[in-house]
């Protein structure tokens, strides 16, 4: 191998290892007492996160499984996405009778059934126990562009929603639950987003979420850094051949 070309293989490597996941929230979401006004347990200020946000949520309460509300009722936690990054939402989600539960993205925080109503919601899913429906995503603002599992397991189930702004203009996002992925849906335009959210479809059993987290592969200051000191070493190298 050439030497400028291990000179690349490894300013390659620094960069890949300089854009690590960064864990922008997590939260447990286990405890006692009223979830809303809380501070989620870890946040940093970030690729749209903020230090010490508090959750927005209605007759949602903390306890040893995991948040739980039922009827029509929602959380939410402040979220801007930016450009230039890879989000993953994940949660853990557990419905009783034929309720659906809903995780993701929002631009507002209204209680009520933000998840079926309006354009208000972008890269959601839906899960609900067996026999009452397969899990379904949506990439598009709204009910539209829907995809149906066709995995119908009972119990908990991990969902995670992955969006990726990398694009100017033509952001993406797909959907993972309990292990299989969904087709990616481009957008047309960039969605507004505000908040990550979770509600119900106001069925009459209960929903419980746990192991909430985003994460984002963000681009640091060194990988740029080590790119530009790398360009100069290898005009430099062609210069003195």
């Amino acid at each position: 191998m050439k030497a400028s070309h291990a000179f690349a293989s490894v300013l390659l490597a620094s960069a890949s290892m300089a854009q690590a996941a960064v864990v922008l929230y997590s939260d447990p979401l286990t405890g006692t007492g009223d979830l809303n006004g809380v501070t989620v347990a870890t946040s940093v200020t970030n690729a749209g996160a903020t230090t010490g946000a508090q959750w927005v949520a209605y007759s949602t309460n903390k306890t040893a499984s995991g948040a739980q509300f039922a009827g029509s009722n929602s959380f939410f936690l402040p979220f801007t996405p930016t450009s230039g990054n890879v989000y993953t939402f994940t949660a853990t989600l557990n419905a009783t009778s034929t309720t659906w539960t809903a995780i993701g993205f929002a631009n507002a925080s209204t209680n009520g059934l933000w998840h079926t109503t309006g354009g208000s919601k972008y890269a959601w899913a839906l899960d609900r126990n067996a026999g009452g429906g397969a899990p379904q995503f949506f990439g598009g603002a709204g009910a539209t562009n829907g995809q149906t599992w066709t995995s119908t397991a009972d119990g908990l189930q991990t969902v995670a929603i992955t969006l990726d702004t990398t694009t100017s203009g033509a952001w993406k996002t797909f959907a993972t639950i309990s292990g299989v992925n969904s087709n990616t849906y481009t957008y047309g335009a960039n969605p507004s987003i505000s908040f990550l959210g979770f509600g119900t479809n106001g069925g009459s059993g209960t929903a419980t979420v746990k192991d909430f987290s985003l994460t984002a592969i963000v681009p640091e200051p060194a990988s740029l850094g080590v790119l530009a000191l790398g360009s100069l070493g290898l005009l430099a190298r062609r210069r003195r051949v």
